[in-house]
């Protein structure tokens, strides 16, 4: 018995991972903050092999968590 092809699967670009050095960029902050916010466990990171990672998502929960009103 064959076994099936493993199916391709790719991120949208919605979905994409965004890098520390983008994340930075974006909240405009310094990398060591964020690996501050990291390692203090307030925002998600995914480890793709011993690089971080951040879902849009994560972020977006993240950013909604730190508003003030």
């Amino acid at each position: 018995m064959e076994s099936q092809p493993a199916r391709e699967r790719r991120l949208t670009p919605s979905q994409q991972l965004i890098t520390p050095p983008q994340l930075c960029e974006l909240l405009q902050i310094k990398l060591d903050r964020l690996y501050e916010l990291v390692w203090a466990k307030r925002l998600r990171a995914v480890r793709v092999g011993r690089q971080l990672r951040f879902h849009p998502h994560d972020v977006e929960a993240f950013l909604e968590r730190s508003t003030t009103a």
